[in-house]
């Protein structure tokens, strides 16, 4: 007969949960369930996450996909809050210190420093309704796809959704039309204790471009 040993699931569905992430877990165990058992990617914790969970987020660098996948982005789940600057020991989150543990999420896939088009990601982070980003950087987005919507909001893209972005940095992402950091449209866009750094746009909006959007 079958045998569920329950250890190695990922979080009870039953309410809202924490799911833990850490790229430098060394135990082998990934379930995240806790900080010993967290998971090492990002995207194994989006997977799984559910409305109402908050993932929260270790010290580390975390890639959406491998180089040469440029569609590759870390996609928001509607009503999910992830929250970044952990050391990895913290039972509440107003212990974290998001200004010292810097959680690095980064569109630069080889990790080579440069933006190499149709190479690395178009979008680091794609927004879903009801969605939080809280304390991580974004950098090393390069949006310069065939589609015009590839090359908008390298760092973060929004099309008709609402979120809030806070105690981000946004560093170094590039887009070849609007929106080098931030791109939305047809949504609300809830910025706060944010600063963007060396973003660029070949036409408008280097940090953010906002069509159709309210934004505070």
């Amino acid at each position: 007969p079958h045998t569920d040993i329950g250890a190695y699931e990922g979080p009870s569905k039953g309410s809202p949960a924490i799911i833990y992430v850490n790229a430098n877990n060394a135990t082998g165990v990934e379930n995240g369930l806790s900080w010993n058992f967290a998971y090492t990617e990002l995207q194994d914790a989006l997977n799984v996450a559910e409305a109402g969970d908050e993932i929260w987020v270790a010290e580390g660098l975390y890639l959406p996909g491998a180089y040469g996948a440029p569609a590759s982005a870390f996609n928001l789940k509607a009503n999910v809050a992830v929250y970044g600057g952990f050391d990895g020991t913290e039972t509440m989150r107003s212990q974290r210190k998001w200004d010292e543990n810097p959680c690095v999420l980064s569109g630069d896939l080889n990790q080579n420093g440069s933006l190499d088009s149709n190479m690395d990601s178009f979008h680091v982070v794609i927004g879903a309704t009801g969605a939080t980003i809280d304390g991580v950087i974004v950098t090393g987005g390069c949006g310069d796809g065939a589609l015009t919507d590839d090359r908008r909001g390298s760092g973060l893209f929004c099309d008709g959704i609402s979120m809030t972005v806070s105690n981000c940095r946004f560093v170094k992402n590039w887009v070849d039309v609007e929106g080098g950091a931030i791109y939305a449209r047809d949504g609300d866009l809830f910025i706060s204790g944010c600063l963007f750094i060396s973003n660029d746009a070949s036409d408008y909006g280097s940090a953010i471009f906002l069509f159709n959007t309210l934004g505070s």
